[in-house]
């Protein structure tokens, strides 16, 4: 048999045939489980997340010497076609399993397994081509596009109604527009668009009806019974930001330590403000140690259920002040099991460098230094 010349065709051959395959994954759910065969070394190049589960896997087969077989990994939460995706694009950059159609869920899987180079694939597609007004506003939102107002997500609806017109040969005139964005129509709240950005873009699209631009226009100007009298046509309360989700799986984390130079000498701690990630109340402590300041992540739950393990990922910033300068960067990645006031170190600078003018990273005239922790948390899997 003859062996493909390039590196990719080399390890999609690898890929597809499994040999030599050191792990298996059951993907997807009931009749539509398929077993996909991968190799250990290989994922955990592209992946921290397979990192630490194959070092806790391996912890587990030691403390149980008697286990001759290995079970399968199973993944339930993504189907098999989108884990072939992200595996193709592991072994060999391989896009083509990644459809406009298809795009969220694997956006969704490659930031389960933090695989930035997918992660930043995805971000490109283009949402005005999705088939979908609601997948294009989820795949938005799911990207981290912050939707400041209901204005953007006006204009954005209105950019997918007329791509849809294009790609069915029609004129992109208000009623074809209308009918493009059927019901996804009413799930737009116009009462919270401002009076001057409604009366800009909004009255000369002719999307909405004369009707319903009365009482948006009584609405507006301040007739709160306009509802009363006439059937209420769109939404009016405000919607919920995504990051006020206590499970969603990430956090950003800010602190400003003021007064820098006397927390240095004469010892000190401070700590960030409490930030939900996976349903558990976390917080950053910055806390003086002799000559060097520590930065630890401590859970702040004082029951969180069954004792549980979580994988975590944490870039700490400790951020630049002076232009031309670099953040002092430190990232941690580890598995924990959190109970009340456990701490998890991060990371430590000594004093003498967070305070020389050579870095830029304390502010003399203002005595402070910031700093910024993103932390990812993956979904917790049992203590054995």
């Amino acid at each position: 048999m003859l062996r493909p010349y390039s590196l990719s065709e080399r390890m999609k051959l690898l890929l597809n045939s499994g040999d030599y395959a050191d792990v298996h994954f059951l993907v997807g759910e009931g009749n539509a489980k398929e077993l996909l065969p991968a190799h250990k070394l290989i994922l955990i190049t592209a992946s921290n997340v397979f990192e630490a589960m194959f070092r806790f896997e391996a912890k587990k087969a030691k403390k149980d010497e008697n286990a001759e077989v290995i079970s399968p990994v199973e993944i339930t939460d993504i189907d098999a076609d989108v884990f072939r995706a992200i595996l193709s694009f592991i072994y060999a950059d391989d896009l083509s399993g990644v459809s406009v159609d298809n795009a969220m869920e694997v956006f969704y899987a490659a930031k389960k397994y933090n695989i930035p180079g997918l992660i930043n694939a995805i971000s490109n597609c283009d949402l005005s081509k999705l088939s979908n007004v609601f997948l294009a506003f989820a795949m938005a939102n799911f990207l981290g596009e912050e939707i400041k107002d209901e204005i953007t997500i006006w204009h954005s609806a209105i950019l997918w109604a007329d791509e849809q017109c294009r790609q069915n040969w029609m004129e992109c005139s208000p009623e074809n527009r209308r009918a493009m964005l059927g019901s996804a129509l009413s799930k737009i709240r116009f009462s919270l668009i401002q009076q001057e950005d409604f009366y800009k873009f909004i009255v000369p699209s002719g999307v909405l009806t004369n009707d319903e631009l009365f009482i948006l226009k009584e609405y507006l100007h301040g007739n709160r019974s306009v509802f009363e009298q006439y059937p209420q046509p769109f939404p009016t309360h405000q919607r919920r930001a995504p990051y006020n989700d206590p499970y969603k799986p990430k956090g950003i984390f800010l602190m400003k330590i003021e007064k820098f130079s006397e927390f240095g000498q004469n010892g000190g701690r401070q700590s960030s403000e409490i930030v939900h990630i996976r349903g558990v109340p976390w917080k950053i402590l910055a806390v003086k140690e002799r000559s060097v300041l520590c930065f630890y992540m401590q859970c702040d739950a004082e029951n969180i259920g069954p004792r549980r393990k979580y994988s975590f990922w944490i870039t700490l910033r400790i951020i630049c002040q002076k232009g031309g300068k670099l953040d002092h960067v430190i990232d941690k990645n580890d598995c924990a099991t959190p109970f009340y006031r456990r701490r998890d170190f991060i990371g430590v600078v000594s004093f003498s460098e967070l305070m020389s003018p050579d870095n830029g990273w304390y502010d003399s005239g203002e005595d402070t230094v910031n700093v910024k922790i993103e932390v990812t948390i993956g979904e917790p899997f049992e203590d054995n």
